[in-house]
C-alpha cells in the first residue's frame, strides 16, 4: 500500500462528521473541504482566504 493510500480516511468515517464540519464553513470552503480537504489526515494545504471567498478582516 502506498504512503498516500495509508493517509486517506475511509469515506464511511468522514461521512456525517465531515458534513457537520463543512456546514460551518463559507460555501466555497465547504465545497473544497467536502471534495478534497477531509480526505487527507497528514496533509497540509496552503489556501488564501481570497481563494475561498473569505474577506480580510
Amino acid at each position: 500500500m502506498s504512503e498516500r493510500a495509508k493517509r486517506v480516511v475511509p469515506s464511511a468515517k468522514t461521512g456525517t462528521a465531515g458534513r457537520l464540519i463543512a456546514a460551518n464553513y463559507p460555501q466555497q470552503l465547504n465545497a473544497w473541504y467536502l471534495r478534497t480537504g477531509r480526505k487527507g489526515i497528514n496533509s497540509i494545504y496552503k489556501i488564501k482566504g481570497s481563494q475561498m471567498g473569505i474577506r480580510a478582516c
